[in-house]
């Protein structure tokens, strides 16, 4: 199963390129900490590779947020292979599987393969290199040696674990419990030799957590409960005591046993991530080893109810959505299921008098809940095939759709031969769209802030394009209309908050950088639309033309430039092809930096669909519009492909 991950590599997930970029940081500078990613966007002395790298970082304002011990696998990924996610993948999978060693000294084998076999840590760590199963297996090591009592290296241990993220400090006085001072000083002096080279250098992930702690909220259970009743600062405090409350009752619980067994894991991981304002799968991690330990119905049906909270709005290709928000029927699905689990675990408890033990009743129960074939998942625990099979029903369940179109624009007016006038964009255009050195089309949005007349120009002509119904008109004009209209109310959103440096400051939720392509931006002919639905719900599934992607401009400098001719009926073929060729035989299409390696625009790797989900199909597209020089060096071709954009606003470079 780790093999597959290996193989497949990442999906749903892009937080690898901050690990890539931080082990960059830190074997050319020293530490990883400091500048945010956005202070390298124009920096020259940024490798090809690694510019590939930063522009697909995500919140790149922020410095990193990630440990110093996770910091060094990341470093030494980088040295094994600068930019591979395949090397990261592959430490994480080793640590993985020494954490699966060391639970065998803990449960027995069936157990074990609980956790063995589990979907969502092969997923989390296989294929999405997560570094969280570093943590733990650090800390399930500290547990062992504490068995042991090898005090000194479980300190030691334990230090490394909690220096690789803060979940190993919940834990720390109770596997510490039956040891002496030093060994508690021990355990202080690792976490303070793991951060004092970074913090006298003046940097640590703490400022960032801090912005984690305060602003964020992804997929929460209680905290999203509470904050309908109070505000969000209010529902952190509350649920913090309380979550401190049951911590130091089980610590006291825990002390006063007679024989200390091994500390329920699973209750404080638990009961952390049910008061966390975010619950990313991935942290349940942290959990899993214990929950082989003390095989619960509840726990392994969180490892697969959780993978629900991949069904976000980025992942359905919902544009009605916030990127990261969630359906209400998934986040109540999910929790649902689990306190089904739940529920059983407490009235088996009542019954009996004891938790459930079998691991093989967890996993089938686990399965039943979650997997639509229940009958057949009862035999799970003996068949390996279907345990990576429950994890494909249910990421399938989260794909990203295809273009849909809105029927109500599905519809025109073929006997009408009027034209609607874009002279108002023509003269917009004309004015302020300079190529700039490097031959790309830019708009002086600075000049044309500070004049009031055309800004003007361009909000009338705005309004008078949404007081139209194209539908009342032919194709070949309603795609000029559709094209012509994006384009100016995207230039329109950036004059109003301008000035930016990128169009992905503009939003309105929460979520920092997320841009506006969701936000309502427009009503026409009396319906609300966003930029997203305009482009992928409209003009997309409508034409089906892969072209549409060189005429929509998206204000960034590496999207396809604005061109300098308002679209019309009777141009646009000819704009949407000379847009393709200027495109393809630019830099920001296609950058060749030697024989065996390209950059391309992330724009052909956004959009399989359109050009194809294969290289060979991107290549053969690119061949297409190339000039004769370059489409005879891509056709022979067989180097290394990586994908970069660049987000900085399409402006004159002051």
């Amino acid at each position: 199963f780790r093999i597959c991950g290996l193989a497949g590599g990442p999906f749903y997930e892009d937080d690898f390129y901050r690990y890539l970029w931080d082990g960059y940081r830190f074997a050319t500078a020293g530490s990883p900490y400091g500048p945010a990613p956005e202070m390298f966007f124009l920096d020259p002395s940024v490798p090809p590779a690694m510019q590939s790298v930063l522009s697909g970082i995500n919140y790149p304002e922020l410095p990193t947020i990630y440990a110093p011990v996770t910091q060094v696998i990341f470093l030494l990924g980088y040295w094994v292979h600068p930019g591979s996610v395949a090397v990261l993948q592959a430490i994480l999978i080793l640590l993985d599987l020494a954490l699966v060693v060391l639970l065998l000294r803990l449960a027995p084998a069936r157990n074990v393969l609980l956790y063995a076999w589990c979907p969502l840590v092969v997923k989390e760590i296989a294929f999405t290199a997560h570094p969280d199963g570093a943590g733990a297996c650090l800390l399930l090591a500290a547990v062992v040696l504490s068995r042991d009592r090898r005090w000194q290296v479980a300190a030691i241990t334990l230090g490394l674990a909690a220096g690789a993220k803060a979940f190993g400090l919940l834990l720390a006085p109770l596997l510490l419990a039956g040891a002496r001072l030093r060994h508690w000083l021990l355990f202080a002096a690792t976490v303070a030799a793991v951060y004092a080279p970074f913090t006298l250098r003046g940097g640590s992930e703490l400022a960032s957590l801090q912005v984690f702690a305060r602003e964020w909220e992804f997929n929460s259970w209680l905290f999203g409960l509470l904050k309908t009743a109070l505000q969000p600062i209010e529902a952190r405090l509350a649920l913090g005591l309380a979550f401190l409350a049951i911590w130091g009752w089980y610590h006291v619980k825990y002390f006063r046993s007679s024989a200390p067994e091994i500390p329920r894991g699973d209750w404080i991981f638990g009961g952390l991530l049910a008061v966390s304002p975010v619950i990313n799968p991935w942290y349940l991690l942290w959990l899993l080893p214990f929950a082989a330990v003390y095989p619960t119905i509840w726990a392994w049906t969180a490892s697969l109810a959780v993978l629900l909270s991949y069904v976000t709005g980025l992942n359905l290709q919902d544009y009605a959505m916030q990127p990261f928000g969630q359906p209400l029927w998934a986040r109540g699905l999910e929790f649902g299921l689990i306190l089904c689990g739940l529920g059983y675990d407490l009235v088996r408890r009542r019954w009996t008098g004891r938790d459930s033990q079998a691991g093989a009743i967890s996993i089938s129960f686990a399965y039943m809940v979650v997997h639509p074939l229940a009958p057949a998942c009862m035999w799970l625990q003996r068949n390996l095939a279907l345990s990576l099979l429950a994890t494909t029903i249910l990421v399938t369940a989260c794909a990203p759709r295809q273009p849909e179109r809105i029927s109500e624009w599905d519809a025109s007016d073929e006997s009408n031969v009027e034209s609607i006038d874009h002279s108002p964009w023509q003269d917009i255009l004309d004015g302020y769209v300079k190529p700039d050195p490097q031959g790309v089309n830019v708009l002086d949005y600075a000049a044309l802030a500070a004049g009031s007349a055309d800004t003007a120009k361009l909000a009338g002509y705005v309004t008078r394009l949404e007081g139209i119904d194209p539908r009342e008109y032919r194709r070949a004009e309603q795609m000029a209309y559709w094209i012509n209209f994006y384009n100016a109310r995207t230039v329109k959103m950036v004059l109003d908050s301008y000035p930016v440096d990128t169009i992905r400051e503009i939003h309105q939720g929460d979520a920092p950088m997320t841009g506006p392509w969701g936000d309502v931006c427009a009503n026409v002919a009396g319906q609300d639309l966003t930029l997203d639905q305009i482009e992928h719900e409209i003009l997309r599934p409508i034409w089906r033309d892969k072209r549409i992607h060189y005429a929509v401009n998206c204000a960034a400098y590496s999207c396809p430039q604005l061109m300098g001719t308002a679209f019309t009926a009777a141009n646009t073929e000819s704009l949407l092809e000379a847009g393709a060729r200027a495109y393809v035989n630019s830099a920001r299409g296609v950058d060749v930096v030697d024989d065996e390696f390209i950059v391309l625009s992330s724009i052909y790797k956004w959009y399989p669909e359109d050009f194809g989900s294969t290289e060979k199909s991107v290549i053969e597209h690119l061949v297409h519009y190339a000039d004769g020089e370059l489409a005879a060096f891509l056709k022979g071709f067989e180097g290394t492909v990586d994908y970069d954009y660049d987000w900085k606003l399409n402006q004159p470079q002051r």
